[in-house]
């Protein structure tokens, strides 16, 4: 029954498509993937889903659900449905759990293990690129388990550390299971994928989108009890990522750097903000050393101490490019100056000084260059995305399921106010909400 369940998960993953706030809800009710898939057009007329899922779970057709599942059966990737036991409950909890995942390489008992997701800037400097192997080393020496993206620069600094310490690292991917990116990071996909886990919720053959990569962060913030952000600056994707873990009530970690360095100014953020400073393992592990005492051996932590500088012969193993130690790090007042010289008119002192805030407020992205959603941005988004644009209200704060009730997919409303907020269309609020800039 197993194996049927989930080829209807598949199914019921294609209805739903990713970052979807109603399936959980509707497997509660049914109970499985497959009672959901008998259901009659009445049952589906009565749910309290949208018109567009009420439309695509009357389509009973298998065809793509059974090529998914066959691919995977012929190339040893497994599918972990949102019914199965082995699923973390960590994701169950989340607002848009995943309702399925595909993987390669060994699930961890993920109740008894300590995850921590370790995230930074793909624009590493030297510093951060030994900070994410040091922390990573560490930290998976002593049992805990590193959960990244696999990017460039940062991630994949962590996941080298990881497993150079002979431990073990999960990499959540944007894009299918069968799809190594970036392309240059095979042999470490494929390294981890042999000594931890690689998942992702995209079926196979899914290409790397941008807009797939922030949906994505919201599983590995979710699949941990804390964030580690490494090196970060006001812009980066990191932020995202430490965005969902606040969301979503878990701790964040951040590894200090010099005022007005570029490259840190996100993170020295976080830390005036509230995150707890990290300058090595040890101030993460203190904190859940007792709850994980079975699983983490914190005996380990001096001996991975003296073994913890960053290895090149094991950067070189696994295809991970390491920063040219003769690249300075610009400053974050370098930088302004730099494109302030290319504006046109000049910004005042006092219009800088608001932007600055603006761009360091509490996991933030950077200040938008466009407001009020201008033509120019605009024109970056599908004609769907500007029509839901359209019905986004101008003065006061609204909530994806307002959208939803507009007539729009769940899953496209998540995607959509992801990419909003990127761009610096919207901003998101406590409890949820968004506001339109």
């Amino acid at each position: 029954m197993k194996g049927n369940e989930t080829l209807f998960s598949v199914w019921l993953s294609l209805c739903t498509g990713v970052a979807n706030t109603e399936f959980a809800p509707l497997l509660d009710r049914f109970g499985s993937a497959y009672a959901l898939f008998c259901a009659n057009q009445s049952d589906i007329d009565a749910l309290d889903v949208s018109e567009s899922l009420k439309d695509r779970l009357c389509d009973k057709r298998l065809d793509e659900a059974y090529g998914i599942v066959e691919y995977c059966q012929k190339h040893g990737v497994g599918i972990l449905s949102y019914t199965d036991p082995a699923y973390p409950s960590t994701l169950r909890a989340i607002k848009a759990p995943p309702c399925v995942l595909y993987y390669k390489g060994k699930l961890p008992e993920f109740e008894k293990r300590l995850l921590i997701s370790a995230v930074g800037t793909r624009s590493m400097s030297e510093y951060g690129k030994e900070m994410a192997y040091r922390i990573s080393y560490e930290l998976a020496a002593t049992g805990a388990v590193i959960v990244s993206g696999m990017a460039l620069g940062v991630d994949a600094a962590c996941a080298v550390g990881a497993l150079a310490a002979k431990g073990s690292t999960i990499a959540v991917l944007g894009c299918g299971i069968d799809i190594a990116y970036p392309k240059q990071h095979e042999r470490l996909m494929h390294a981890i994928a042999e000594h931890g886990l690689v998942l992702t919720e995209y079926p196979p053959s899914t290409p790397p989108r941008g807009y797939n990569f922030p949906i994505r962060n919201r599983i590995i913030s979710g699949l941990s009890v804390g964030t580690l952000v490494v090196e970060a600056d006001l812009g980066s994707g990191a932020l995202i990522t430490a965005r969902e873990a606040i969301s979503q009530g878990k701790d964040i970690y951040a590894v200090p750097g010099n005022v007005g360095d570029q490259n840190t100014s996100g993170t020295n953020a976080l830390i005036r903000d509230g995150a707890a400073v990290a300058l090595g393992a040890r101030d993460i592990l203190q904190n859940y050393a007792f709850l994980y005492r079975d699983s983490v051996d914190t005996a380990r932590l001096m001996r991975a101490q003296e073994r913890s500088d960053p290895d090149p012969a094991a950067f070189a193993r696994y295809g991970v490019g390491i920063p040219a130690a003769s690249a300075p790090v610009k400053s974050a007042s370098r930088v302004r100056d730099e494109q302030s010289a290319k504006q046109k008119p000049s910004v005042s002192q006092s219009e800088q000084t608001t932007q600055i805030r603006e761009a360091a407020a509490p996991v933030q992205q950077a200040p938008a260059q466009h407001r009020d959603g201008s033509a120019e941005v605009l024109a970056q988004f599908s004609e769907r995305q500007r029509e839901m644009f359209a019905h986004i209200p101008l003065d006061k704060a609204f909530s994806a399921d307002w959208l939803v009730n507009c007539g729009y997919a769940a899953h496209e409303v998540m995607m959509a106010l992801t990419m909003f907020e990127i761009k610096g269309l919207v901003s998101s609020l406590p409890g949820g909400l968004y506001t339109r800039k």
